[in-house]
């Protein structure tokens, strides 16, 4: 089936694509229900939302932007479709089922980032984590103008505490409590870190990274990810990481850091525009003391309780597994010509909507 669907793309591949704007989000959690369907045509005035993305050809000297989504409102940009087929070729054809329902909810998003990373947490799988890398970040098949995020807002953050040990992160942490509804809230984390030392300073940490992802349904996936962290000369910590896919870079200030917690408040930058949340470590996911430790540091009302429980069902199912094989039946062709399908990711208007 995946020749089919190779064979299908290079039909839509004719002339040049049409204008459409394409941002993807970091990370949120699991929506109760995704916008409806809308037209490409205003599809192509917002849409999705991310880390890395796509191309301008405009004849007149852009502004600045506050990042993608805010470039995106006014602003044309041009796909690459070739790039798909030519220097994407393997992942174009060896998306699944799954990833491709993953391609078609974030066309139906608008450039809402909540929806687009829903979405991701829905969908997500190998193949389409590939894909992204590949048609977004490694071979640019959607570059994005540096007019859009080349004067990107981004708040001051609180400083690190005088003297942070950095050789305290050391271990396993729970992440307990969290400032934002979209970043910092998922269920069963656990961040495990490791302290690089070189001539006796720390110069680095790696971070192991795993949550949960509650289907809206029922049932969980289980995520990963790393991250690395580097001590900057004023203290703070500069992070990058990589989700479905796509990179992502923030700014981190540990507030406060003893053996058993740690409170840290975040920026971060991504094509999309900037983003901040914060939250607390725990070395016990049930730590009783957190709020008394922390309530000269920060205020504490401005935090939730993240769910650590980690039970084995969530409304009475345990770990989904990700559905695999090829794209067969009736479905490919929805999942192909459909409204927000892949032929409207590499030939956006194909169908007329711009005439």
């Amino acid at each position: 089936m995946s020749s089919i669907i190779y064979l299908l793309l290079l039909l839509l591949l004719l002339p040049s694509a049409d204008s459409w704007n394409l941002p993807f989000p970091r990370l949120s959690p699991t929506p109760k229900n995704l916008p409806p369907q809308t037209s490409l045509k205003v599809f192509a005035k917002k849409a999705l939302a991310t880390t890395t993305l796509i191309p301008l050809v405009l004849g007149f000297a852009s502004p600045s932007f506050a990042g993608f989504e805010d470039y995106a409102k006014t602003s044309k940009m041009t796909a690459d479709p070739i790039c798909f087929i030519t220097k994407c070729k393997a992942e174009t054809t060896s998306l699944t089922p799954t990833s491709v329902k993953g391609l078609k909810c974030l066309g139906q998003c608008k450039g809402e980032q909540t929806c687009a990373s829903q979405c991701f947490n829905k969908y997500t799988s190998p193949e389409l984590e590939s894909w992204l890398n590949c048609a977004l970040e490694r071979e640019n098949c959607l570059p994005l103008p540096p007019s859009a995020t080349e004067n990107v807002p981004i708040k001051d953050l609180p400083p690190p505490m005088t003297g942070v040990d950095f050789k305290k992160m050391e271990g396993k942490w729970y992440k307990s409590y969290g400032k934002s509804d979209i970043y910092d809230m998922f269920p069963c984390q656990t961040n495990s870190f490791n302290v690089q030392i070189d001539n006796n300073q720390v110069s680095g940490l790696k971070a192991d990274i795993r949550l949960r992802i509650n289907d809206d349904t029922s049932g969980f996936y289980e995520s990963s990810l790393t991250e690395t962290l580097i001590p900057q000369s004023d203290n703070f910590l500069k992070v990058q990481g990589k989700m479905y896919g796509l990179t992502f870079n923030e700014k981190w200030s540990i507030l406060y850091v003893d053996d058993d917690i740690a409170v840290v408040d975040y920026i971060g930058e991504t094509l999309q525009g900037p983003y901040t949340g914060g939250f607390i470590y725990t070395r016990d996911k049930d730590s009783k003391t957190v709020a008394e430790k922390v309530e000269k540091i920060v205020d504490f009302k401005e935090y939730k309780k993240i769910d650590n429980t980690c039970p084995s069902e969530v409304k009475g199912r345990g770990g989904i597994v990700r559905e695999k094989g090829d794209v067969g039946g009736g479905e490919w062709k929805d999942l192909i010509f459909g409204e927000g399908g892949i032929g409207d990711w590499v030939r956006p208007g194909w169908r007329g909507e711009y005439d």
